[in-house]
């Protein structure tokens, strides 16, 4: 994709020229470079929020991981487990070359993966809003400094940051990056279906045991977060110039280096990363490039593949939905291209206006609501073209009910989320999985 996406000069607003602006355009030429091989791969990153009991009490990070290395080792490896800094798992199983072939994988991790919590007595919610807790009453449950760095930074820009790094799960769904203009239009159509699969799939109307008043309360908190790094507004999206785009995006991002014992750390609050790099010092150097682009989190992420990030953990039982969804318009060409003539461009403000909406409204916005149901249908159409073997039926299936039941009720799962905080089984964990 790289080579197809440099029909502008692909250069970043400060430090061009210098050592370390030459490396971050290098850097993230590598981010959008498709893999020799492409074929269509899907991938998925489930997180989920740990409690014991009733009422839920936080589950540590460490108790989790210790539950289930006894009473299922291999599984660590198999699902590729991993943590969030609130103690949240999360499971990255390997991608497969289809979406039949990752559900099959995720039926089977999950399903070992509640049965070994289980035996310790810890439920995992499925819920992209924690429902019970503040984030005091979780804490930082990972010590690396990456975190704390983190930490300190966005608690400069206000309280969203540490609400989103412990408090929040997502369902991350990532694809192959398909090389020439294949590439470019998914780049494009992943960012500009963003506020409407978000609006149609939350499924954070709950925190601190009461509803929020927002649909989905995970997106308000990225929203909030550090807006340099977050490009809600569509900055760091360019079909004609993807490197460029990207790479002025993350030159315009706030620094937020780590010490390494090498020089005083940058002030985060103040300086970008393209001006850090135009001041001429031994720093920022390759590593210091390579940590800038893992701290920039919009709402689809190059990563030499596209990690989706906007979704909401959604119910388990409804899990195959959203990741059909994305996957089949992402991934089958005709889907996409239909897509793209669907949805109106937007320019800067009206995505942030659509993203706004997305968060405050959901589905119960018209525009919003309109286009998810193109969307939906237009994937609905690919799911029944494809093979037997490359979505599963009760998967396409599933996604129908999800539409009957909520899309064209202008409903979503937030709402059943606060029905369900305000009657018998608020405290239940087993509820909300």
């Amino acid at each position: 994709m790289a080579a197809h996406a440099t029909r502008r000069r692909t250069a970043i607003p400060e430090g061009d020229g210098c050592p370390a602006a030459t490396d971050l355009l290098r850097q993230v030429g590598r981010l959008f470079a498709a893999p020799r091989a492409a074929g269509g791969r899907i991938g998925v990153e489930v997180e989920l929020i740990c409690v014991s009991g009733r009422p839920p009490l936080p589950v540590a990070a460490a108790r989790t991981r210790a539950a289930i290395a006894a009473a299922d080792p291999a599984l660590l490896a198999d699902a590729r487990v991993s943590f969030e800094p609130g103690g949240q798992v999360e499971l990255s199983p390997a991608p497969r070359p289809s979406a039949a072939a990752l559900l099959a994988d995720l039926d089977v991790l999950l399903a070992r993966l509640r049965a070994a919590l289980s035996a310790a007595g810890i439920v995992a919610v499925s819920a992209g809003m924690n429902p019970w807790h503040r984030a005091e009453q979780v804490g930082l449950q990972l010590d690396a400094e990456r975190y704390t760095v983190m930490q300190r930074h966005f608690d400069a820009v206000g309280t969203a940051g540490r609400e989103m790094m412990r408090l929040t799960a997502g369902l991350q769904v990532c694809v192959d990056l398909l090389p020439g203009a294949a590439g470019l239009e998914q780049w494009a159509l992943a960012g500009r279906m963003g506020p409407a699969l978000t609006a149609a799939f939350a499924n954070s109307g709950v925190g601190r045991g009461e509803a929020t008043g927002w649909s989905s309360t995970r997106s308000l908190l990225w929203q909030r977060l550090d807006a340099t790094r977050t490009g809600f507004d569509g900055s760091p999206v360019d079909p004609d110039d993807a490197v460029g785009a990207y790479s002025r995006f993350a030159a315009a991002a706030l620094a937020m280096p780590l010490d390494r014992g090498r020089n005083a750390p940058v002030s985060p609050a103040s300086t970008s990363f393209g001006a850090w790099a135009a001041a001429g010092a031994s720093r920022p150097d390759p590593a210091d490039v390579a940590h800038h682009l893992s701290t920039l989190f919009p709402p689809v992420r190059p990563r030499g593949y596209l990690e989706v990030r906007y979704l909401d953990a959604p119910p388990l039982a409804w899990l195959p939905a959203p990741l059909l969804a994305v996957s089949l318009l992402l991934g089958d060409a005709r889907a996409r291209r239909e897509a793209l003539c669907a949805l109106e461009p937007a320019d800067r403000g009206t995505l942030l206006a659509l993203w706004h909406a997305a968060a405050h409204q959901g589905i119960t916005n018209p525009w919003l609501r309109h286009e998810a149901r193109v969307l939906v249908d237009i994937a609905l159409a690919a799911a029944r073209r494809l093979p037997p073997d490359a979505a599963p039926p009760h998967a396409a299936a599933l996604l129908a009910r999800w539409r009957d039941s909520h899309l064209c009720t202008g409903r979503c799962w937030s709402d059943d989320q606060v029905e369900r905080i305000n009657g018998p089984d608020a405290e239940d964990p087993g509820a909300w999985t």
